[in-house]
């Protein structure tokens, strides 16, 4: 009996040492495969995998390099939980195919990013363009127009932290199923999202992924955590406004800025926006979807109240925002330029700069030129060419408060114009010649000028005869008597 227990038992063992060893390897494949699938986007390293018999999967020393952002952060942990050892053992298999079925949640413990490298604005205007970087903007507080890593070592945070708890959230529909986010970012404050029904349909022409989102229900809520006092403070020493003036010269100047980008808010946002810089507490955003409308087609839905029209719910320390309103102005981001009439002058037209196609070959002469770069995936770049080699080139954008610069590789371009004018010509350098195959070749001058006994030129003989013609005067006629010298 002893003995059948024993076998019994080292069979368990047996079975549990293996199949731990079948979790780590298929682990291993899976997260190898996820770094070829994502290669081009960043850099991932890890230290260790464990699994327990809870059904949770363990990745240990990440260290993540997104290279949008230009810099490292590391996460002690991230936590895969699928509730029971047996789920795991048969989610294995659609994990290494890249698919979350089965998991209840994940949990990312200790990530910490340094203050260097592309910030999230930068990265917001690198990958969907600098418009929708005004509603995040930093206004009346001296020079800064944005909260960069300088204000935030103003404000004694040398680095981002954040802890992050993901949940699945179960249901029979596909349109109640969804996800359930807490995200804590320390001295940033935290950050909720709640999203069900969400799906990524193709990639719309032009256009970004985000675009082709849609979602059932959206919630995100912030909740500052003294972070807007902190901001506040270190305002006032940049400004001289305490922190009341502060909250009032910002909202109005944001209000301000997000119509010269086409977007307009009413007064009751105004003064919601100004009495959370004020006062603090947590803002909310909910949206429930009445129509299967993407991203892409609410960021182009023209001049009408999106609170109403997408029945949005603004809220400010759990009060609702009322009467709210938000109107993307299409005369503004869109221009209709046809519509426009051409107004004609007399005047002599000066040649101007205007923008023109500009082909790869071209690209190493137009370095300090302004120009317009559209990528194959759809995204939209401008700015100053700053420099260019084999390979890549660098955009340099300027904004308020500094630059953004973009680095672009040259196989990724779909589409590029250059600002100049029509008569300049932007000359590739191996096209140029070397100064001394521009002088001529020293031909003999008596042997190479054309004789003036050409068959071409008359002879002297067969001009015509020159008339005298009468002197004629515009003055009055000379008088009898008096001749001309």
């Amino acid at each position: 009996m002893k003995k059948t227990l024993l076998r019994i038992a080292f069979i368990i063992v047996a079975l549990g040492l293996s199949s731990k060893a079948f979790i780590a390897l298929f682990a291993y494949q899976a997260i190898e495969s996820f770094k070829d699938l994502r290669s081009q986007e960043f850099a991932l390293t890890y230290n260790w995998i464990e699994s327990s018999l809870k059904g949770r999967l363990s990745f240990e020393g990440l260290e993540v390099r997104p290279y949008a952002l230009k810099r490292s952060g590391q996460i002690s942990r991230v936590t895969l939980d699928y509730g029971s050892y047996l789920r795991l053992l048969m989610s294995l298999p659609r994990l290494k195919a890249g698919e979350l079925d089965g998991l209840k949640s994940i949990v990312v413990e200790g990530a910490v990013m340094p203050l260097e490298g592309r910030d999230l604005e930068e990265w917001l205007a690198f990958e969907y363009g600098d418009r929708w970087l005004s509603p995040l903007g930093l206004y009346a507080c001296g020079v800064k127009t944005r909260v960069d890593k300088d204000v935030l070592n103003e404000m004694s945070i040398e680095t981002l932290r954040a802890d992050v708890q993901l949940e699945r959230v179960s249901a029979e529909s596909d349109a109640e199923a969804g996800w359930s986010a807490q995200v804590k970012l320390y001295e940033l404050g935290y950050l909720e999202l709640d999203v069900k029904g969400l799906s990524i349909g193709p990639r719309v022409e032009g256009g970004n992924q985000i675009e082709s989102l849609s979602a059932s229900y959206l919630r995100l809520k912030h909740i500052d955590a003294g972070y807007l006092r902190r901001l506040s403070n270190y305002c006032e020493t940049v400004s001289s406004l305490n922190r009341d003036d502060f909250a009032l010269a910002a909202a109005d100047r944001w209000s301000q800025e997000l119509l010269k980008n086409g977007i307009q808010v009413n007064v009751a946002l105004v003064d919601a926006y100004r009495d959370y810089l004020n006062f603090g507490g947590a803002i909310e955003l909910e949206y429930r979807a009445q129509t299967n409308a993407t991203a892409g087609e609410i960021f182009r839905t023209y001049d009408r109240n999106l609170v109403e029209h997408f029945d949005l719910k603004l809220s400010l320390n759990d009060k609702t925002i009322k009467p709210a309103f938000i109107a993307l102005k299409k005369q503004l981001i869109d221009p209709d330029k046809s519509a426009q009439p051409i107004k004609q002058s007399a005047k002599p037209v000066q040649e101007t700069a205007t923008w023109l196609p500009l082909t790869n070959r071209e690209l190493d002469a137009a370095v300090g030129y302004s120009l317009k770069v559209k990528l194959q995936s759809g995204k939209r770049f401008e700015g100053t060419l700053k420099s260019v080699d084999e390979f890549q080139f660098e955009l340099n954008q300027l904004v308020d408060g500094g630059q953004l610069a973009y680095l672009i590789r040259r196989e990724e371009v779909a589409e590029m114009l250059v600002k100049r004018k029509p008569s300049e010509q932007l000359m590739p350098p191996e096209e140029l010649l070397p100064p001394e195959e521009l002088l001529p070749a020293e031909p003999s001058l008596l042997t190479e000028a054309p004789s003036l006994t050409e068959p071409s030129l008359p002879e002297a003989s067969s001009l015509p005869p020159v008339q005298e013609q009468p002197l004629e005067l515009d003055s009055e006629p000379v008088a009898s008597g008096e001749g001309l010298p």
